[in-house]
């Protein structure tokens, strides 16, 4: 659940953990290494959490927000790479701390089996049942609508929706599949 902040708190406490050895190592030369560590540790505790929050401000832009792919094997997180088909191409992907939002081309072939495969893995651990196949309502279109705004896209009327596995902790994704266009909108939340 803390995931999002571990490579900030990670760089944070090397950066600090360096600037304290160097002041511990020049200290020593005029003798004062002992106060300068004991000083240093009392700045590197008050330090720490602004800190972390300057390189999380730094690094988010580059971690989160709206990413295009060529194809699967160009994405980066860990996170998207492995919730959504090896075989999906043109890539766009809004990703957040705790989800993403993409859409891809893929052919129906091929999201039906990467479905059914979701399920297989994760089917006996999920809170719900494995739903037939439904074609998108008008209301949940609205919905879906604002959530792929940010990506400039629009999910037709007739898609077909693909409710995968959702486990206890939330984790669990959404695919509304347009059948004329052979491109997939995915809706995933982890922790």
């Amino acid at each position: 659940m803390l995931w999002p902040f571990i490579l900030p708190a990670q760089i944070t406490f090397g950066i600090l953990l360096a600037l304290f050895i160097a002041a511990v190592i020049v200290a020593r030369k005029y003798r004062k290494a002992g106060k300068v560590a004991y000083f240093g540790c009392v700045i590197f505790m008050l330090a720490f959490k602004p800190c972390c929050m300057g390189v999380q401000a730094l690094i988010d832009p580059y971690r989160f927000g709206v990413f295009e792919y060529a194809g699967h094997d160009l994405i980066g997180d860990a996170r998207v790479k492995r919730n959504m088909p090896e075989a999906a191409t043109a890539i766009i992907v809004d990703q957040g701390t705790f989800y993403f939002r993409a859409r891809y081309t893929v052919d129906q072939k091929t999201v039906e089996a990467w479905f059914d495969k979701q399920w297989a893995l994760h089917g006996g651990t999920s809170i719900t049942q494995r739903a037939p196949n439904a074609t998108l309502s008008e209301s949940d279109r609205k919905y879906r609508l604002e959530d792929f705004a940010v990506l400039g896209v629009t999910i037709p009327a007739n898609a077909v929706v693909y409710e995968g596995p959702c486990q206890g902790n939330g984790r669990g994704f959404t695919l509304f599949y347009d059948t004329a266009n052979s491109t997939a909108y995915q809706v995933m939340f982890y922790w």
